[in-house]
């Protein structure tokens, strides 16, 4: 990561910080006050000590920028997007039972999960709140419609994902659907929120959101590569849970679709964590792994190649490319 997108980051947290100290929750709970900015993988007093990479408000600020020369309109809308992003996430680790987020502890293993749930709506509650505070300095207003738009379709998602775990098999167009709501609604939103805070027009948007739509596609195979071979330790989160969840992630409907005998054993399998490695070894057998890479890797490269149809500011241009190259070869 350059020089340049580590300070628009510490801009988005120092405004993430504002967002939330502005509201002097701990007057009234310090324990609240805590747990939302723990969960941004901050301390009470705004500083760092833990979090994700920040990408999607990232990617909205470097959208702006590279339209409008300027990424500072935008760091309000990143901050909405990090926000609701989080909130999500606390909900997502209580759902899945993931135990680990940013490489410490989730919310609901320190806090436990009525409080956590709490907690996360209290951030969904000042993500709309820090909406409505933006689309009133705006020209359009088109801010909360957009937002609506990807709220809905993340939720139904989210659904579609742990509806599937009961199911015995999914098709492909099944999964697209499922991840179009549950991660490319999200890096999809990064991009449009970015232009419209640049005052992009309609047609620059709807390109935009194109290209949010292939990286959101490759980012969730991605994911679902690294929720199974990925390192924990560098991801900061649990990997084994997608197995023993029994998630009907791209490689485990791809096996399920394509060999028989893993099919029967998938079907009889109770979610041993003792288990984990056996499948991860049985998927790198049929060629689920493989599969996998080169799905992500062709709509990362086709989102590459859209990008260059822009005539974006050159300084913008070139970090929001390298952005996305980045996410295209993230580390196991």
């Amino acid at each position: 990561m350059s020089d340049f997108q580590k300070e628009i980051i510490r801009q988005i947290n120092e405004t993430l910080y504002r967002q939330i100290a502005k509201e002097e929750i701990e007057k009234k709970d310090q324990t609240l006050s805590d747990m939302l900015f723990y969960a941004l993988g901050m301390d009470s007093d705004g500083t760092v000590h833990a979090g994700g990479k920040r990408i999607r408000p990232l990617i909205c600020c470097l959208t702006c920028g590279a339209i409008s020369g300027s990424h500072e309109p935008a760091l309000l809308p990143g901050t909405v997007l990090e926000m609701f992003h989080n909130f999500t996430l606390i909900h997502d680790d209580i759902e899945d039972s993931g135990e680990t987020r940013h490489g410490q502890p989730a919310v609901w293993k320190k806090w436990g999960s009525a409080l956590s749930l709490n907690a996360g709506d209290m951030l969904f509650a000042l993500t709309y709140k820090t909406l409505h505070e933006i689309s009133g300095r705006s020209k359009t207003g088109s801010e909360i419609s957009v937002f609506d738009q990807m709220v809905t379709d993340l939720i139904m998602g989210q659904h579609l994902d742990i509806s599937f775990e009961k199911r015995q098999s999914i098709t492909e167009e099944e999964y697209l659907t499922m991840i179009s709501g549950k991660t490319v609604a999200l890096i999809k939103g990064s991009f449009t929120l970015g232009a419209i805070a640049a005052e992009a027009n309609q047609s620059t948007i709807a390109e935009l959101e194109k290209v949010g739509e292939k990286i959101g596609l490759a980012f969730q195979m991605q994911d679902d590569y690294l929720g199974i071979w990925g390192d924990s330790n560098h991801l900061g989160k649990s990997v084994s849970t997608d197995i023993t969840g029994k998630k009907k992630s791209l490689p485990i409907q791809y096996a399920m679709n394509h060999d028989a005998s893993f099919n029967k054993e998938w079907q009889e399998y109770n979610g041993d964590p003792e288990r984990v490695g056996y499948f991860a070894d049985r998927l790198r057998e049929i060629g689920a792994d493989s599969y996998t890479r080169n799905q992500w890797e062709r709509a990362m490269s086709e989102a590459s190649k859209k990008m260059k149809s822009f005539s974006f500011n050159e300084k913008y241009g070139n970090e929001l490319n390298e952005l996305i190259g980045t996410l295209a070869g993230r580390n196991k």
